[in-house]
């Protein structure tokens, strides 16, 4: 079969694999769509810490298919099944498996990154990590269920309430997701921050009520007018940059709550006035990942078209140009979600 593979940092191609048979409680799936995040940059990079990936490796942990076989002892699938499948495969039996924090898995392994990803023709997954989608479900908006299963959780955790003020730092998918989302809850008004034109209009398209482009105008006093003076009840922060945790924390209102969904990365690190916490009485929510219960609440999102996330889908690539999506999405210049299409 085909696949995208990176063999070493900053060293990747297209490359023919055996397809691998699925075993005890395993299944062969057909990848159909995958789409890219930045985290597939960092991995061509070299960027992601070492203990979170194996090279050569075949990247894809946002993805959909088709199952083509299913392995001993597996119920409930059949060939022809429409699925995708969570990436982080979870050992179901650590401490922290038992207490419902699967994203925390002590012995986690994880599509993509430790295990190949859905970058190439078939995949081989845990069945118990599959789920089924309705027949004739949209394939290339199923491989958005993936990152809405992470922003799922950073929502959840906030616990938002009707008539709050949400502010979302970043629109890129990571961030348009948290506008869709938090629209469900109808809050008052949703502060869209980012640095293009064209990536704001399209968060006001989606659901929120008011920008903020840096390059323009100031964060801080722009959401202090929009608020009354008062801050954001929750602050997303979805840009992955240190300024933009810093952000948040100036942002939100006293006794408001943030939430952390971007990752820096190892290197990063920044300076805060350490009693900001203390002075603010503020909730901080740190998300990695997902869990499988808010993986079955994206599901439900998507399939029922509760949020529109086919208008993030704004840029196709055949598998052998993955390294052209991987460039657009470093460059900056490209919005909205980029897919690999397999079919």
């Amino acid at each position: 079969m085909k696949a995208f593979m990176i063999h070493e940092p900053e060293h990747y191609s297209v490359v023919d694999v055996p397809v691998s048979e699925p075993g005890e409680g395993e299944v062969l799936v057909r990848s159909m769509y995958a789409g890219i995040c930045g985290t597939d940059v960092e991995l061509a990079k070299g960027m992601v810490r070492a203990d979170a990936v194996n090279y050569p490796c075949i990247p894809g942990h946002e993805w959909s298919g088709i199952v083509e076989k299913i392995g001993p002892g597996v119920k409930g699938l059949k060939p022809g099944d429409r699925v995708v499948s969570e990436g982080v495969q979870h050992c179901g039996h650590c401490r922290f498996c038992r207490q419902g924090q699967t994203n925390l898995c002590e012995n986690m392994k994880e599509l993509g990154f430790t295990k190949p990803g859905g970058l190439s023709e078939y995949v081989v997954t845990n069945a118990m990590m599959v789920h089924r989608l309705p027949d004739n479900f949209p394939l290339d908006m199923a491989a958005l269920i993936e990152p809405t299963a992470v922003v799922t959780r950073g929502v959840w955790r906030a616990k938002p309430k009707p008539g709050e003020i949400v502010a979302v730092i970043g629109p890129g998918t990571v961030g348009l997701l948290a506008v869709m989302i938090s629209k469900l809850f109808t809050p008052r008004k949703i502060i869209l921050i980012g640095v293009t034109d064209e990536t704001l209009e399209l968060g006001l398209s989606l659901g929120a009520t008011d920008t903020v482009n840096l390059t323009k105008e100031d964060a801080a006093a722009k959401v202090s007018e929009l608020t009354a003076g008062y801050g954001a009840d929750i602050v997303i922060e979805c840009a992955g940059k240190s300024s933009a945790v810093d952000m948040a924390f100036n942002l939100v209102r006293r006794g408001g709550k943030t939430v952390l969904l971007g990752a820096a990365g190892t290197e990063a690190k920044m300076e805060l006035y350490s009693d900001i916490f203390h002075v603010k009485d503020m909730e901080i929510h740190g998300i990695l990942s997902y869990t499988k219960e808010t993986w079955q609440d994206a599901v439900n999102l998507v399939t029922n078209r509760l949020i529109p996330v086919e208008k993030l889908i704004r840029n196709r690539f055949a598998l052998q140009d993955t390294d052209q999506a991987l460039k657009l999405l470093e460059s900056g210049k490209g919005i909205g979600k980029s897919l690999i299409e397999l079919v």
